[in-house]
């Protein structure tokens, strides 16, 4: 009985602990924001606080939501394994497509998501 229980706290603290060590993270951003572009004018995409919905690999199975801060920074601790990032759109636009994303044991996988404006 004792050796069980011991059993079960080491799983529940492994599990614990690697979730805590890895994950996805990156910027999300809104463009192009500027109809033209002109050589020596830049107009970078700005930051977009867009809300993604992390998935199981089979795409049905809803494991994370994150929402971007105003800097457009997110961060979402996940277990290993392989993960299809779905961004949210509004309403028709912006929009960004789904990314499938593979995270690795103790990092964070960089995706840094880019929402289509429609501007053009």
């Amino acid at each position: 009985m004792r050796l069980a229980f011991w059993i079960a706290i080491v799983l529940v603290l492994g599990a614990a602990c690697s979730a805590t060590t890895s994950g996805i993270e990156g910027i999300i951003t809104a463009g192009p924001a500027c109809p033209v572009t002109q050589a020596g004018v830049p107009c970078p995409d700005p930051p977009y606080p867009g809300t993604l919905t992390i998935l199981a690999e089979n795409g049905q199975t809803r494991v994370a939501t994150v929402t971007a801060d105003d800097s457009g920074y997110y961060k979402v601790l996940l277990e290993p394994g392989t993960y299809i990032i779905h961004p949210e759109s509004p309403g028709i636009l912006p929009r960004a497509g789904d990314v499938v994303v593979v995270v690795l044991p103790d990092r964070f996988t960089p995706q840094d998501i880019v929402y289509d404006t429609g501007i053009r």
